[in-house]
């Protein structure tokens, strides 16, 4: 566990400390910085970032190091959602590695940089990132990092609606998934184009690809994507008059905890109404519609809020 963990990592920095092991110590300061970030730590993500780079000159090979240190920081203000400060971070990664030859850092920057973007919603910038991650990528042969970028190229052409470029994207990721034998992965991309095939309207095409991900219990998806895989069978299910099969999978739904699915969230108060209404509750319908425009206007609210601190940021990024 996490715990465990911080403290192996806390006496691996002290005998290093101790022996005066300098590369020991920055890959304790590396795991120390990564595992306080992942708890939203960030004093404490920085400090060990901070840390590293003092004993850089002690390290033999120093310019990576910066890079991947760099990359920690990003990793740092990501989990804040300081988005702009991590995609200053890794901007300067890139630039260190793009400088002094370190194509295979520069492509996971990029592919940072790429989600970074899509979290703004700059998605012109997003798109860019990734194509030339993935060029960096098919130059080192890198079938794995392809299938990834592949991936998240195909969630950002499904948000911009874009829906033929999205699915030939995540095609080409569940190809060299399928060479890989990442069944999991194959699982993520299978989900990805269900999404975008029932965006695209071909509704047999989402449920072929679908359903058979909530039979297989082997596979592991967040519990983000396990909201969505439910969200998108009950409206499938709504949409073939299957309202018994919609009612399970909308009450499996209300038992599943999520992070940030505020849009999905406005969706699932609409299916219960549209449910109530189809199995001739009336009143439960009412409630359920008001609770969907109630959270619709909070969704806008907060858009319009994120809109304007993001205008902020970029303002004062170029201070």
């Amino acid at each position: 566990d996490i715990k465990t963990t911080y403290t192996l990592m806390q006496a691996s920095q002290h005998l290093s400390e101790r022996l005066a092991y300098p590369v020991g110590q920055l890959n304790a300061y590396r795991g120390l910085s990564a595992l306080n970030a992942f708890s939203s730590q960030l004093d404490s993500a920085l400090y060990y970032v901070d840390q590293g780079m003092k004993i850089l000159p002690l390290i033999p090979n120093a310019q990576e190091e910066e890079i991947n240190l760099l990359i920690n920081r990003g990793s740092a203000y990501t989990q804040v959602d300081q988005v702009n400060k991590a995609i200053a971070a890794n901007l300067e990664a890139y630039e260190i590695a793009n400088e002094r030859g370190f194509p295979a850092k520069a492509s996971i920057v990029l592919n940072n940089m790429g989600i970074l973007y899509r979290k703004q919603e700059r998605y012109t910038e997003a798109l860019d990132a990734y194509h030339k991650s993935l060029a960096t990528k098919r130059q080192l042969q890198d079938s794995a990092g392809q299938a990834n970028t592949y991936l998240n190229i195909g969630a950002v052409y499904t948000k911009i609606d874009s829906l033929p470029q999205a699915i030939e994207a995540i095609q080409q990721a569940k190809q060299r998934y399928l060479a890989l034998g990442q069944t999991t992965s194959i699982a993520e991309c299978d989900l990805a184009l269900g999404h975008a095939y029932f965006d695209s309207e071909e509704f047999t095409k989402a449920y072929d690809l679908l359903a058979p991900l909530e039979r297989n219990d082997v596979v592991v998806f967040t519990q983000d994507k396990v909201y969505i895989l439910y969200l998108l069978l009950a409206e499938l299910a709504l949409d073939r008059k299957e309202y018994p099969e919609a009612n399970r999978l909308l009450e499996v739904i209300k038992n599943i905890t999520t992070s940030e699915l505020e849009a999905e969230k406005s969706t699932y108060y609409k299916l219960l109404s549209q449910l109530a209404e189809k199995m001739g509750r009336p009143k439960e319908a009412l409630e359920m519609y008001q609770l969907y425009v109630s959270h619709l206007r909070k969704l806008r609210s907060l858009e319009n809020s994120r809109y304007r601190e993001t205008l902020v940021q970029q303002f004062q990024s170029r201070e």
